[in-house]
């Protein structure tokens, strides 16, 4: 009786061991997917720009709804971009055809846009010729306005956008998103330095 105890114990430890690895291995999957790498980000991107949302509209596409956010284009960081771009994003809220009542539809990689809000974008094309945002929401990063000085500044701190080290071994320089600022110039430029050093697609 104890030795089959101890056959089962062993048996049931390696299960729980499997169980716990594979556990662990999905926590490190969802942790890579919140937190990706700027640099990385920069490669995938065949668009960075610095815009404002014109327009934000959901629409109904068969049973689904999209949200349509038009972007004013001020300056472009990479690649060719119009003067306006058009991003279509899965969810959204839109008037009902039938009932006439606004319905609501979410999606987990959506990113939300409010009109007027002013942000850098990284962004790639789809097949149909339309945009979409790279790294869900870490691939649009808020401008904050001081209302007194009109300096305008990007939140740093917690949500880290890290950038690899080069080939020199140096220590990877990282920016994080969250409670401190950084001048908007210098984190424009910071983002030309990398591309310029092949952080991203030209």
């Amino acid at each position: 009786m104890n030795i089959c105890n101890r056959c089962f114990t062993r048996r049931g430890a390696r299960r729980i061991l499997g169980v716990a690895l594979g556990l662990a291995s999905a926590v490190v999957m969802a942790a890579s997917m919140r937190e990706t790498d700027l640099e990385v980000m920069l490669q995938a991107s065949d668009l960075v720009v610095l815009g404002r949302a014109e327009s934000v509209e959901g629409y109904w596409r068969g049973k689904k709804i999209y949200t349509l956010t038009v972007v004013s284009v001020d300056e472009t960081i990479k690649g060719d971009a119009p003067s306006r771009l058009e991003i279509h994003m899965l969810g959204g809220t839109a008037m009902h055809p039938r009932l006439g009542l606004p319905v609501s539809m979410a999606a987990s990689a959506s990113v939300s846009f409010s009109p007027g809000e002013t942000f850098v974008l990284l962004l790639d094309q789809d097949v149909e010729g339309g945009y979409r945002v790279i790294g869900m929401t870490q691939g649009k990063i808020p401008v904050i306005t001081d209302p007194d000085t009109g300096e305008r500044w990007i939140p740093i701190g917690p949500h880290k956008l890290g950038t690899l080290g080069d080939d020199t071994g140096d220590t990877a320089t990282d920016v994080r998103l969250g409670s401190e600022q950084m001048r908007l110039e210098e984190f424009l430029l910071f983002i030309r330095q990398r591309i310029e050093a092949g952080g991203g697609r030209h």
